[in-house]
């Protein structure tokens, strides 16, 4: 059994167990073997099959060498282990020599710690890093992490996988038959870590990358991955004329053809009459690549940041009605995918939208602004969506910025989802169309396909073994291809929080038997070669929540739509006047205040 095997000693750190965290969480076999005399070595030796990849400290690999016999370890190393990675934690006292006799003198130690910038992946190690290589990465604040020191920086043998500010702390080489793996790092990952929106993910890229570049590379299929990359860029607000702002639709079509990308409108439901069938069909011709979805409902402040049931019931049923409207005056049709205004919204609003039959929400933010809601963590940003309110897929979008970002999504299998406002080709397309290059760089195969079928496709999946797959999926009606040559059983699952919330199941229209256990939904099918599969959950049909129609809206949202509209055609090609305009709506408390890493 292929598995990954950490070896500790006592009084190993307790912390070194979050590898094995990191590595359950991303599908792979683990096992801890704890050895404290020579005959629990022997035995370990016997144990090891020809796959087995171990991850051990050096404080506890220092241990073993000096229990062992003379060679008894270095030949098993060379011998009998298939990968084995050796990681130092800054806190802990390492020896030196240790990592001079583990590579022959290749490797002469450990510097001391200190504060490092900037975090490199260098191209030459791309078959290990895979979208990461070539990319780099600085954190919020320096973290103090002790690098190698190569005898010859030179010489062949070695690849650097990751440097800190040009210098080694993740490489790669071989001991025999054994590939060898040396990591230092400043602090190992805690994926059960909560994180908030001034320090996400992001702040722990020196934690997690090189051990997801490490476990991908080791265990390859074994581990959670997507079955595809895909791609889209969703504009926030615009009408659907021939410009808005400066959005043209034209010069929008010449770039994405030219770029090869794809596009959604977060359209605004209010504005559902305000589209004429002509200014539909000219916009969305057929092969444009270009698609609308649901932003919010009157676009108000807080629309969907509210907790109360009713409100949201009549907000959410209502987006939808209009949405209806617009697709029969235009014959546009729509994805029924939510953008939520300004980013924000409660965990009381996810629910809405799963009882309305919402496919799913894409967001900015992942945080709910209702106190209280369950926190998120590092696991959590490690999947494609978030489904832990009310098992209602929440998939996360970034502006296009810190191409590194992006390139953890890509190794990861999340769609990388990108967001635009008008504003933002105040330039042209340019800068845009230079960024949707560098993804392409990245993913050559990164696939722009229409914003319902990607997350309706979107999954992870792991091989069980040579004709068995196991498929995580995210929305309750999802698509999935068996790409495999032969027939396969899939066992697909699902995280559902309220068990009491399902009623079935149906595969391609049948119903199947299913189970729900710890907030997890599993069945299983066999799939032929190549077989499409539809799958439906269906929800146990819930007591209907009395709508509340906000008190305000009558004269309130005509009057917002005309002054956002004002702002994003007029005001905005006059920079003191919107600055000026934005104070004073800001002081009058008729806009929302948010920051503009969040506007949406």
């Amino acid at each position: 059994m292929k598995r990954l095997s950490l070896i500790s000693c006592p009084g190993s750190q307790p912390h070194e167990g979050r590898i094995l965290e990191l590595a359950a969480w991303m599908g792979v076999p683990t096992r801890q073997v704890t050895i404290g005399d020579r005959p629990a070595i022997d035995q370990l030796v016997r144990e090891l099959g020809d796959s087995e990849c171990l991850a051990i400290s050096t404080e506890t690999l220092t241990f073993l060498r000096e229990l062992s016999a003379p060679d008894v370890l270095l030949d098993c190393i060379e011998n009998k282990c298939a990968k084995l990675l050796v990681f130092s934690v800054c806190r802990s006292q390492h020896r030196q020599d240790t990592i001079d006799w583990l590579t022959n003198g290749a490797v002469t130690g450990l510097t001391s710690p200190e504060a490092r910038h900037v975090f490199q992946m260098p191209v030459g190690g791309r078959r290990f890093s895979r979208s990461f290589a070539g990319q780099s990465f600085s954190l919020q604040r320096p973290v103090a992490v002790a690098t190698f020191d190569l005898r010859n920086a030179d010489s062949g043998g070695i690849d650097e996988i990751l440097l800190a500010d040009d210098r080694p702390v993740f490489l790669r080489m071989e001991r025999g038959t054994c590939e060898l793996f040396l990591l230092a790092l400043a602090q190992l990952p805690d994926i059960g870590e909560r994180v908030s929106q001034s320090r996400g993910v992001e702040d722990y890229y020196d934690q997690l990358v090189p051990l997801l570049i490490l476990l991908r590379h080791c265990f390859g299929d074994m581990c959670w991955h997507g079955p595809e990359n895909t791609a889209r860029l969703i504009i926030d607000d615009p009408l659907l004329n021939e410009t808005y702002g400066f959005l043209d639709y034209s010069a929008l079509q010449r770039s994405m053809r030219s770029a090869g990308y794809g596009a959604s409108i977060a359209f605004i439901p209010w504005n559902y009459w305000r589209t004429s069938k002509e200014k539909a069909a000219s916009i969305f011709h057929q092969g444009s690549n270009l698609s609308v979805c649901v932003h919010g409902c009157d676009h108000t402040n807080m629309e969907f940041g509210d907790v109360d049931p009713g409100s949201l019931q009549w907000k959410a049923e209502t987006a939808l009605r209009r949405m209806d409207r617009h697709r029969s005056r235009t014959g546009l049709a729509f994805d029924s995918v939510m953008v939520f205004p300004q980013g924000r919204f409660s965990t009381s609003a996810m629910l809405a939208l799963r009882t309305n039959g919402y496919l799913a929400a894409v967001n900015t933010t992942c945080f709910p602004t209702n106190a209280g809601a369950e926190p998120l963590t590092i696991a959590d940003l490690l999947r494609p969506a978030i489904t832990k309110f009310h098992g209602f897929p929440l998939f996360p979008r970034r502006y296009p910025r810190r191409l590194i970002d992006f390139a953890f999504d890509v190794f990861l299998g999340k769609p990388v989802l990108l967001v635009q406002h008008h504003e933002d080709f105040r330039d042209g397309y340019r800068r845009l169309e230079e960024f949707v290059n560098r993804l392409h760089e990245l993913e050559p195969e990164l696939a722009w396909r229409g914003l319902s079928c990607q997350l309706m496709q979107s999954c992870m999946m792991r091989s069980l073994s040579e004709r068995s797959t196991e498929v995580r999926f995210f929305t309750r009606h999802f698509q999935f291809t068996n790409r495999h040559s032969t027939g396969t059983l899939l066992t697909f699952s699902k995280e559902e929080p309220d068990a009491s919330a399902i009623s079935g199941v149906l595969v391609d229209g049948t119903s199947v038997p299913f189970a729900l256990e710890n907030g997890l939904l599993t069945f299983e099918h066999q799939a032929d070669a190549g077989q499409v599969i539809d799958v439906k959950i269906l929800d146990t049909p819930r007591l209907p929540t009395p709508t509340t129609k906000p008190l305000t809206r009558a004269v309130g949202v005509p009057v917002r739509r005309a002054l956002s509209e004002f702002r994003d055609n007029t005001l905005v090609r006059y920079p003191r006047l919107l600055a000026a305009a934005t104070a004073l709506a800001t002081r009058m408390k008729v806009t929302g205040k948010y920051d503009r890493k969040e506007r949406s």
